[in-house]
């Protein structure tokens, strides 16, 4: 079943997945302050069977143009996330998808008060130092944490972001900003943003998909070839 893409889809579900997401920390943290909210994949692709996984209901809810069916892993069952990505998207059933997610927790420093422009423009440094490095050591650093969303869809021509930074309260509470959304066409001038490690993995994922299911078709194609009659 090939995936056709709507971006206003996908930036509703983003939206709805960043809503959830504050949720969640902030709720851990209430219990276990200052916690983090482990990574999290998340791959959707047009339903098949209407409203078999609550499909209808959540398209009614977001005002979907299409109905999608919706799968979250939270990636925690090796110490690096990356690891843990490539293991999961190992196990992808070979179909089409309608867009990869990854939710992650980071740093990010603001431009202009934009989280956004941050991560478009932001090298993963600044004045040599992690971004990590210089929010712990640099009491005017403009390095802020926040939860980002970040993926691609099936089509692999735009990159799609969410990002709201925080602070924690004096009870160890995230007090979040305002939530920030784009869609950013991959072009010669953002391909650096491509190169990014989640980011490429998520593309190169696509990829594999859309190879492997190519090579299947063929390979039906050959078993399902008639034996000659003498």
């Amino acid at each position: 079943m090939e995936q056709s893409v709507v971006s206003s889809d996908i930036l509703k579900i983003i939206g709805d997945v960043m809503r959830r997401s504050k949720y969640a920390k902030t709720e851990m943290c209430k219990s276990s302050p200052m916690s983090d909210n482990p990574p999290m994949l998340i791959v959707g692709r047009v339903s098949k069977n209407n409203d078999e996984n609550g499909s209808e209901e959540y398209a009614s809810r977001l005002d979907l143009s299409k109905q999608y069916d919706v799968a979250m892993l939270p990636l925690i069952h090796k110490e690096d996330p990356y690891d843990c990505y490539m293991d999961a998207v190992g196990h992808l059933p070979l179909e089409p998808v309608s867009f990869i997610l990854l939710v992650v927790e980071g740093y990010m420093q603001r431009t202009d008060k934009s989280a956004l422009e941050g991560i478009r423009n932001g090298s993963g440094e600044v004045d040599g130092k992690s971004l990590k490095e210089d929010y712990e050591t640099n009491p005017f650093s403009d390095v802020r944490e926040g939860l980002v969303v970040s993926g691609v869809d099936w089509e692999q021509d735009k990159i799609y972001m969410s990002a709201s930074t925080y602070k924690y309260d004096d009870h160890g509470v995230p007090v979040f900003d305002d939530v920030e959304a784009d869609v950013v066409a991959i072009t010669e001038e953002t391909q650096e943003m491509c190169e990014a490690r989640f980011m490429n993995a998520m593309l190169q994922t696509v990829t594999y998909l859309k190879m492997s299911i190519k090579a299947q078709a063929f390979h039906d194609l050959l078993t399902e070839a008639p034996e000659e009659r003498n």
